[in-house]
């Protein structure tokens, strides 16, 4: 039987601690581009629970779906789902030079804490940047490569976004959802995905295939030009992050030293 996965801090010495909140991600994440990405981690990880779907006739998503687990009576384990395991820090986006939070592949925890297990003077995750190399063509093995920067001081305003790292929103956010939310949010990817489907089919239909009559048009109003109007795009679900499936790993077994400043 598969070990059943928790959420909670996770201390970059390898204790975890369970918390309890509701998620929302808003703009406060880092993306990770393609290519280099250099951060320097300024908080503690807080590992969540999700499963990886990949939907029928989803073609915008090349790995999967990722939909937040509940952990207890949730409706994709009983299914035989796999549980996911993915981490939440606070970083400083080198390049934007902003304060962001990194929602991270497991791949990434794992490596960091390669270095701090293999790096002689390197313990420390707070002494240096890390570099974060985004492979899209490396599939589930070779998709991020995480490497140590050189050993550097934290400027003065590392460590001022360092002292207002939002403890409580990344709580809030790792939470577990509900089993309903579970089930909804596989039944709003489904309907989502439907609904572009079935737009893509009709604009690829030939003229007037499927229309038994059309409207004669109106006449526009004598002094009032009519506006063109635009649908505004279909957002994408929520949940969606489109990065390879990898092995879950059980981490309980880490443990290193922190010597957080």
């Amino acid at each position: 039987m598969a070990t059943q996965q928790q959420y909670g801090k996770v201390d970059w010495a390898g204790e975890d601690r369970q918390n309890n909140s509701q998620y929302s991600r808003g703009d406060k994440f880092m993306t990770l581009e393609p290519g280099l990405n250099r951060i320097r981690i300024l908080s503690e990880a807080y590992k969540y629970v999700f499963h990886k779907i990949k939907f029928q006739n989803d073609s915008q998503s090349k790995f999967g779906r990722n939909i937040r687990c509940s952990i207890k009576e949730c409706p994709l384990c009983a299914q035989g789902e796999p549980q996911k395991i993915k981490y939440v820090f606070g970083v400083v986006n080198r390049k934007t030079k902003e304060f962001k939070y990194l929602d991270a592949a497991q791949a990434i925890h794992i490596a960091i804490k390669g270095i701090q297990k293999n790096m002689p003077g390197y313990e420390n995750v707070y002494d240096y940047d890390l570099n974060i190399i985004v492979n899209p063509n490396g599939g589930s093995t070779n998709y991020y490569q995480t490497l140590q920067g050189e050993k550097s001081p934290m400027s003065a305003d590392d460590i001022e976004m360092m002292d207002n790292v939002d403890v409580e929103f990344i709580e809030k956010f790792i939470e577990p959802v509900s089993p309903e939310d579970v089930s909804k949010s596989v039944d709003r990817i489904q309907s989502w995905l439907e609904k572009q489907a079935a737009k893509m089919a009709a604009e690829a239909a030939p003229a007037g295939q499927g229309q038994e009559r059309q409207s004669a048009p109106q006449k526009p109003q004598a002094g009032r030009p009519r506006k063109a109007v635009q649908a505004a795009p279909s957002p994408p679900p929520q949940e969606d992050n489109d990065e390879p499936e990898q092995k879950t790993i059980d981490d309980s077994a880490f443990n290193f030293k922190l010597i957080k400043k």
